[in-house]
Order: C-alpha cells, then structure tokens, then sequence
C-alpha cells in the first residue's frame, strides 16, 4: 500500500522559511493563494483552507501571514 505525503504544520513552517527566510516575531508576510497552493498544496484552492497555518504561525511565532487571492479585494 503506497504512504500518503503527509505535511505537518510544522514542516509547513520550515517551507515557508526556505523561501522567504527566518521568521521574525512581529513579522507581517503577504503571499498570493497561487504561490502558496504551490507551495503547501491542499485540497481546496481557497484562503480558509490556510486558517490553522495563519493561526500557528501567528500563536508560535509572533509572524502575521496575509494571504492574497486574485478575489481578495
């Protein structure tokens, strides 16, 4: 039976910082939805299915995470 790619959270978060470098607190990131569907793919290409990332990273690490979609007005 093949294993599912499982992504936590956790390695969401080193992802995100191979990319766009050591979080800060304080830090307020902006990332457009089609980059990161890229880059954390899901299964529902919309800006909740990010909630629970936005959320740790902002509880653990101080950083603010501002998703932009091309319907984000």
């Amino acid at each position: 039976m093949p294993t599912k790619n499982i992504t936590t959270k956790r390695s969401e978060i080193e992802i995100i910082e191979d990319i766009y470098g050591p979080l800060l607190f304080g830090q307020t990131l902006t990332v457009k939805l089609q980059e990161l569907l890229r880059l954390l793919p899901r299964k529902r290409p919309r800006i909740d299915s990010y909630r629970s990332l936005v959320k740790q990273l902002y509880d653990e690490n101080g950083v603010n995470l501002i998703i932009k979609s091309r319907k984000t007005k």
